[in-house]
């Protein structure tokens, strides 16, 4: 009897072991690997995530995305929610990106995860396009986001200071003080 129980209860943790691995299979996005723009960005990430890494300032020049036929630029890093801040900035998005972008699936907290990037061009009649990367800045890329519009074309993110594009942390906590105990 025993036995059986312990065969059941492994199959259980089996099958329930299956299914997690499935989500995260399933959930993942397909990145866009066949984009022509695709093989440039990745290198430049990678070397500004090694700069990053080394304590170093470190900026992604945009200017070749799309052949350099664009308006505006956006570098989302993880944690971030693109779809939202490009419909902010007024730019059209396409039924597919809205579907794929909007809302992140399975087992994923936000639509660009922990050491994913996102590229958003927006070209000259507003239309923006998205560029899904599986790897980007590290874990100095999380929260990251910033644009530029011509004829700015670097987006600078700056490792020493703590600067996350558009939001910033602190370098490091202030020390701690106990608190105040009144007499009785």
């Amino acid at each position: 009897m025993a036995l059986y129980i312990f065969f059941g209860a492994f199959l259980l943790i089996l099958g329930a072991g299956m299914a997690v691995v499935w989500e995260i299979h399933t959930s993942r996005p397909t990145f866009d690997r066949a984009d022509p723009d695709y093989g440039a960005f990745a290198e430049r990430f990678a070397q500004a995530a090694r700069a990053l890494d080394d304590g170093r300032a470190a900026s992604v020049n945009l200017a070749p995305a799309t052949g350099g036929a664009w308006r505006t630029a956006c570098l989302f890093g993880g944690y971030t929610w693109p779809i939202e801040e490009m419909e902010r900035r007024g730019a059209s998005i396409r039924d597919a990106d809205r579907q794929s972008l909007a809302e992140p699936g399975g087992l994923r907290l936000t639509p660009v995860e922990e050491h994913e990037v996102l590229v958003s061009i927006v070209d000259e009649a507003g239309n923006a396009r998205f560029i899904h990367f599986d790897h980007g800045l590290n874990s100095h890329g999380q929260h990251f986001q910033a644009c530029v519009t011509r004829p700015e074309t670097f987006v600078t993110i700056d490792a020493a200071t703590g600067t996350y594009g558009s939001m910033s942390r602190p370098a490091a906590l202030p020390p701690w003080t106990p608190p105040r105990t009144h007499p009785p």
